[in-house]
């Protein structure tokens, strides 16, 4: 998330008229990410997100916030959307279509233990459970079709060894459909920035963990409680592993959901709560992240041997996705991008040394 539209005090004050939220009082850009537009927002009534979607029309939205309304009337811990006066959800500001949810309690975390990724793991087959039952459907939007039709568009910017294994990939994929294994909502970018954990309270009341509400970009700590049932099941961990790793507050940022593989979304997810700079996984940290995933240890034959075939797709979408960043960036107020090379290495590493689920679990 980042700051590419600029929107001032007056305009947000005029555009919250349509909403039964109170008087502006706060608002403040967010750094972190790199697709929309992103705010904080604090109103006399509490405090929310609000984003413009810089790429995305206002007719592609009601999915994602009917989706986000979805899960959270299952009691799943994510943003809830607000409707404006007239029972809309998106809205337009400054020429971009434009959506405010609540605001979450806790903080993204950067380095994470083997306890985190089995709460992120649950806290995912959560999300899939209170998926069931919705309806619409939409495709991957960094599925098959996009990995083509981006790569044309960044055919003159990589060098000839990157495009060389990118094409080879793509083709490699083509042959794995996954007709066979189960499919649903999926988040599609499960990053560790997209998952919020609670801060610890002391027993004398000080947080061990500053707050930070929503996304990973230094808010301020004026959260309001939710009531959201914990997320991800994590009351079943032992109580000082919570007290010292704290419980998840929620998920963010559902603006890559879609209806696909489900074991597809553990391996986005995997790629990045168990990546280590040298671009391998951490193999304990991914045996936590599955038995979060899968408390039985029962995975299919099927998903057994799409696993390692899942992990390069992963690291494709996320590679290309990431070329694409830094190769058409965005020139906007507060801007943050990310390393391409690191999923590049991954990609190459899954390809070079294939990660089978028997030999974690």
């Amino acid at each position: 998330m980042s700051v590419y539209t600029t929107v001032t005090q007056t305009q947000l004050t005029e555009w919250l008229q349509n909403y039964s939220l109170g008087e502006l009082q706060h608002m403040q850009g967010i750094l972190s990410g790199i697709e929309n537009t992103n705010y904080f927002v604090t109103t006399s009534r509490g405090k929310y997100v609000l984003t413009l979607f810089e790429h995305m029309g206002a007719a592609e939205l009601p999915y994602y916030a009917q989706l986000m309304a979805h899960l959270a009337a299952r009691g799943f811990a994510c943003p809830t959307p607000v409707a404006n006066s007239h029972g809309e959800f998106i809205g337009e500001l400054n020429g971009k279509p434009a959506l405010l949810v609540t605001c979450l309690p806790g903080e993204s975390v950067v380095h994470v233990s083997p306890m985190q990724c089995g709460q992120v793991g649950a806290v995912l087959a959560q999300l899939h459970h209170a998926g069931q039952g919705f309806t619409q459907r939409m495709l991957n939007p960094r599925g098959p079709h996009w990995w083509k039709s981006y790569l044309q568009l960044l055919r003159r910017k990589v060098t000839p060894a990157e495009l060389r294994l990118i094409e080879s990939e793509i083709h490699f994929q083509a042959q794995h459909a996954h007709a066979d294994l189960p499919h649903g909502v999926i988040h599609g970018d499960l990053f560790r920035d997209n998952v919020l954990f609670e801060p610890v309270v002391s027993s004398g009341g000080d947080k061990a963990m500053h707050q930070h509400n929503n996304v990973n970009a230094g808010g301020d700590n004026t959260a309001q409680p939710h009531n959201n049932v914990n997320a991800g099941g994590v009351s079943d961990l032992p109580e000082n592993n919570l007290s010292k790793y704290g419980r998840i507050g929620g998920v963010i940022d559902f603006y890559f959901a879609c209806h696909d593989v489900l074991l597809l979304d553990v391996a986005v997810t995997a790629n990045d709560w168990c990546l280590r700079p040298d671009a391998t996984l951490d193999c304990d940290q991914l045996a936590g992240l599955l038995r979060g995933y899968r408390p039985d240890n029962k995975f299919s034959d099927p998903e057994k041997k799409a696993w390692p075939i899942l992990l390069r797709a992963a690291a494709l979408r996320t590679w290309l996705g990431r070329l694409g960043y830094n190769h058409f960036p965005l020139q906007g107020e507060m801007t943050f991008t990310k390393d391409a090379g690191l999923y590049q290495r991954l990609l190459q590493q899954h390809i070079d040394a294939p990660i089978h689920i028997d030999a974690l679990m």
